[in-house]
């Protein structure tokens, strides 16, 4: 399983064992909803977003990262402790294999957390493993949840300790990782025996596509200018993000 912004509170929730109608209300629910997406006063904005925020709502980040990730651990509290590498097994499936998708605000790339330590297309992984201790599942969704500009104000920030960096992270989609079956499809390839298995995808809120009008003249024109139809993304992120 791979899973990159939103879709990583999903996959939290399918270790969870949780219901579909139990997954919806983390949105659906408001009190749910406010933690996670915590408005920040005027006092905590920093300069000089604050100034133009008694202008206008629209610029700048609007909510807490910080109180996103405490809300994160107290919504999944019976995975806040629980390692990334040891999950599966928590949830009864050794041979299950998880991965988040993050952006390293520091080293300015991609950045995925494995539960697989021996992973092959780690750039720690080895015959051994090199373990990245201190990460738990709900450490990674927060970075992968973590929208930066008109979201939430900083970094998430990730301290795994035990002598290893810390990470400071945006949404995985700064990455370029926001549909991450690609990714989650080499993963795969890339740790299996045999590379002659089938590889059979499921794909949950990436299978969507734009309805445009169905005019041939507007659609050669859309291809060939390669427009996007903005306000209708713009709103999407609304539904998605508050």
């Amino acid at each position: 399983m791979i899973a990159n912004s939103g879709g990583s509170l999903t996959l939290a929730a399918l270790a969870m064992n949780w219901t579909f109608d139990e997954m919806l209300d983390i949105i659906l629910n408001l009190q749910k909803r406010k933690m996670i997406f915590s408005k920040l006063s005027v006092f905590e904005k920093y300069f000089p977003v604050w100034v133009i925020s008694i202008l206008t709502k629209k610029f700048g980040p609007r909510y807490s990262s910080i109180r996103k990730h405490k809300a994160l651990k107290e919504i999944f509290q019976e995975l806040a402790d629980i390692q990334l590498p040891d999950v599966p097994e928590w949830i009864g499936k050794p041979s299950l294999q998880l991965v988040v998708s993050t952006f390293d605000y520091e080293y300015n790339k991609a950045k995925f957390f494995r539960s697989n330590i021996k992973s092959s297309t780690s750039a720690t992984g080895s015959e051994t493993g090199t373990r990245t201790t201190g990460i738990t599942l709900v450490d990674a969704v927060h970075g992968s949840s973590n929208v930066p500009i008109n979201y939430f104000d900083f970094p998430a920030v990730l301290e795994p300790g035990q002598g290893e960096r810390d990470y400071f992270l945006w949404d995985g989609a700064l990455g370029g990782f926001n549909n991450t079956v690609a990714t989650g499809v080499i993963e795969a390839i890339s740790n299996l025996n045999d590379k002659q298995i089938p590889i059979h995808v499921l794909s949950l809120g990436t299978g969507n596509k734009v309805q445009i009008d169905d005019k041939k003249e507007e659609t050669e024109r859309i291809q060939h200018d390669g427009q996007c139809n903005w306000n209708l993304l713009y709103k999407g992120i609304k539904i998605l993000y508050g």
